[in-house]
């Protein structure tokens, strides 16, 4: 799937689940995607618990936005499915 498309496809996610898509924690996350010399590689830089933890200190999430980071490492991983 095209990665556009494929970001798309997430933010509706995001919006079903949580109620709206919280596009700037999704930018945060796959920042590094596709660029050399990561790729698809980028998910270990951000795809994790201490990058979720760190998204939420750079936003001062709530519980709710906390979730949102959960869910998009999951989904990332293949094991989230709305």
């Amino acid at each position: 799937m095209h990665l556009c498309l494929r970001s798309l496809n997430t933010a509706r996610k995001r919006s079903v689940v949580l109620g709206k898509p919280f596009e700037e924690v999704h930018r945060w996350l796959d920042e590094f995607a596709g660029k050399p010399p990561y790729g698809m590689r980028h998910r270990k830089l951000r795809h994790h618990l201490a990058g979720i933890e760190q998204a939420r200190k750079l936003w001062g999430v709530p519980v709710i936005e906390r979730l949102l980071a959960v869910l998009r490492v999951l989904g990332a991983m293949g094991l989230y499915f709305a």
